[in-house]
């Protein structure tokens, strides 16, 4: 009848029968450093204030519901356990109201005792020893320069100074007057991890790549902040996870300003050539394991050469910005636009074939037809479109929409071609 770390053990025992305490001394001597004895509760009381036992052990006496009341108030993790003569369902229903650890009669053996307060303290320990080690945490989390939460998704259980900084809130749960979820505070962006629910939250957050693991947060200056995101499970026990978050904003500022420059014509600040051949390598692996169809439409300004040789290659620039503003402002969402080269653009229509890429590519021609130059006049354009094939790749595709579009050129210009 081994008691953990009994040795250490501080309790305080309840009972009217004065012969009780010799019975407690015996029994729990050789488990506990400290027993202390009391006949009534209101001395109780006063000794559970002066020694906080690690548990209270007491008979039914006159006042002992208030008693435990009064103890729960002040801790409402205290182990309390009663040990009685009175078998009577409605106090153990009371005992159940109040939280109490155990109901015990005195009829019961010894073993039975002794294993109920072994349960009682290694139950306590454990949650002791949670209690240093979140301690623990706080403390860590406090002295980072970075943000840093202790949360299960739904609560926070502690917010760094940085957080309530970032947020200009007095504590922690104020952020939900904001936000409804506390993932709501991540903004949904399809190259950040976000997430509605903390499982798909987490599963984002899992299958990005280190370098990848990045949140949105909207700042107090309504300006979206990049954040690097750490987060671990701190306990098998506990659903709590740390989430820490680093501000590499100006890094992903420089980021987007390569990656503006690597993937955006300079000239009329639409996607280039070589942003294109990303999505189009994408939108293929999709339709080679989905069979997610798409269509591809090359277009080119109809007697370009005229503008420049006319008017000079400032007017022609203004041309080919005036086109692709246009066209920008008009293709869909999902659709991807780049220029091509010289006066050649390219649109890339995912889920969209060949007889619905023209109904809409017809769309953007007769826009075309609005555009008027100040000096070069008016303006129009030839399109030449094609849908994937399964024995397809990008030169074979191209192929076909240039074909149609020779044909479109050769058709009397301002229309559209369809290559199968």
């Amino acid at each position: 009848m081994d008691i953990e770390h009994s040795n250490n053990l501080n309790i305080l025992c309840i009972d009217e029968n004065a012969n009780e305490e010799q019975y407690y001394n015996e029994l729990l001597d050789k488990y506990a450093s400290n027993i202390i004895f009391s006949k009534e509760e209101t001395q109780a009381f006063n000794l559970y204030k002066e020694y906080s036992p690690d548990i209270i052990i007491t008979n039914i006496c006159n006042s002992t519901f208030d008693f435990a009341q009064k103890v729960k108030e002040i801790d409402p993790f205290q182990p309390i356990l009663i040990r009685t003569e009175i078998s009577n369902s409605d106090y153990m229903l009371q005992s159940f109201d109040l939280d109490l650890d155990a109901y015990l009669l005195k009829s019961d053996n010894d073993e039975k005792f002794i294993s109920k307060i072994n349960y009682i303290i290694k139950k306590y320990s454990l949650r002791n020893r949670n209690i240093k080690k979140r301690k623990t945490l706080e403390n860590i989390l406090h002295t980072q320069s970075g943000i840093a939460i202790l949360t299960d998704f739904e609560n926070i259980s502690f917010a760094s100074k940085s957080f309530l900084d970032f947020f200009h809130l007095n504590v922690p749960n104020e952020i939900f007057n904001r936000y409804e979820n506390i993932l709501d505070i991540f903004i949904p962006h399809e190259e950040y991890i976000h997430g509605r629910t903390k499982d798909e939250f987490l599963k984002r957050f899992e299958s990005a790549k280190a370098i990848d693991k990045i949140v949105l947060i909207l700042g107090q200056d309504f300006n979206p902040k990049a954040f690097h995101i750490h987060l671990d499970k701190i306990s098998e026990t506990e659903d709590l996870y740390v989430i820490s978050l680093s501000n590499i904003s100006f890094m992903q500022e420089k980021n987007i300003e390569i990656s503006h420059k690597a993937y955006v014509d300079g000239l009329t600040n639409v996607y280039n050539r070589n942003k294109f051949e990303e999505r189009f390598s994408y939108e293929f692996s999709k339709y080679q394991r989905y069979k997610d169809t798409f269509s591809i439409a090359v277009l080119d300004i109809d007697h370009f050469k005229k503008f420049n040789d006319t008017y000079g290659h400032l007017i022609g620039d203004e041309v080919l910005i005036l086109l692709a503003e246009k066209i920008n402002n008009n293709i869909r969402n999902t659709d991807t636009f780049a220029r091509w080269g010289g006066e050649e653009f390219v649109i890339l229509m995912p889920n969209t074939d060949a007889q619905e890429a023209t109904v809409f590519c017809e769309k953007l021609r007769i826009l075309v037809e609005e555009i008027c130059h100040i000096t070069a006049g008016n303006i129009t354009c030839s399109f030449g479109i094609t849908q994937i094939k399964k024995t397809d790749s990008l030169k074979s595709i191209f192929k076909r929409c240039d074909e149609a579009l020779y044909h479109a050129k050769a058709n009397g210009r301002n229309r559209i071609e369809v290559k199968e």
